[in-house]
Parts: C-alpha cells; sequence; structure tokens
C-alpha cells in the first residue's frame, strides 16, 4: 500500500531549464511530483491493463522481498538491489513544504495520459 506520486520526465526537465533561464540562484528546495497519488498495486493494475495484459499480482512481504533481494545480489543477475527495495517501503510523495511546479509556472502533464499516448503509438 505504499504510495508515489509519479512525474513525466519531460515536466522535471522543463522545470530545471527554467530554474536556469530565471537563474534562481537562491537556495531552495523544489519537489517535482505528479499530481495524482497512486499505491504501486494500483499503478501496475494501471500499467498492465494499458498494454492489455493479464498477470497475478503477489504481495510479498518485506522481510521475505528482503531475503530474494539479498540472494539476488549475489548473482550476475541485476534485477533489484536492497537499496532500492528499501525505497517501496515507504511513501514517497511530497511534503508540500518546499518549492514545486507551480512556483515556476509548470502544469504538469497527467503520467496516465503520457502512458496512454507512449502505448499507442
Amino acid at each position: 500500500e505504499t504510495k508515489f506520486q509519479p512525474v513525466f520526465i519531460d515536466d522535471v526537465a522543463h522545470a530545471i531549464e527554467e530554474i536556469i533561464r530565471r537563474d534562481l540562484k537562491e537556495k531552495s528546495i523544489y519537489e517535482f511530483v505528479g499530481s495524482e497519488i497512486y499505491t504501486y498495486k494500483n499503478f501496475y493494475k494501471f500499467l498492465l491493463n494499458s498494454l492489455g495484459l493479464k498477470r497475478y499480482i503477489v504481495s510479498i512481504p518485506f522481510g521475505i522481498a528482503r531475503l530474494l533481494v539479498s540472494i539476488l545480489e549475489k548473482t550476475p543477475i541485476d534485477l533489484l538491489t536492497l537499496e532500492q527495495l528499501h525505497l517501496f517501503k515507504y511513501d514517497n510523495l511530497s511534503s508540500n513544504l518546499h518549492k514545486n511546479f507551480s512556483d515556476l509556472n509548470i502544469q504538469p502533464q497527467n503520467v496516465k495520459e503520457i502512458i496512454k499516448k507512449i502505448i499507442n503509438k
């Protein structure tokens, strides 16, 4: 049930370009996140549905996942590291304490719409 706010990388690049263009030298922290909040499960279901694929999603307890990943790290299979797995454990949401896209007059694109466009090409 971990939540995150995916953002389209072109929007982040546009924001960075705007910071450089405006010569914003103050020491500010920016949080660039998408406007929608997803759980990983819901997001994967959306991706599978968009791709027309049927897959079973199996939840694995974090302790078991950690054990599996620690074993995989010792093999040539480069699937996931323990550090990457750790990122799945906690929500990755905006704190709303820092500057964001709106401070640069940028409206981030809808990630779902971008994915649909990419899939339908």
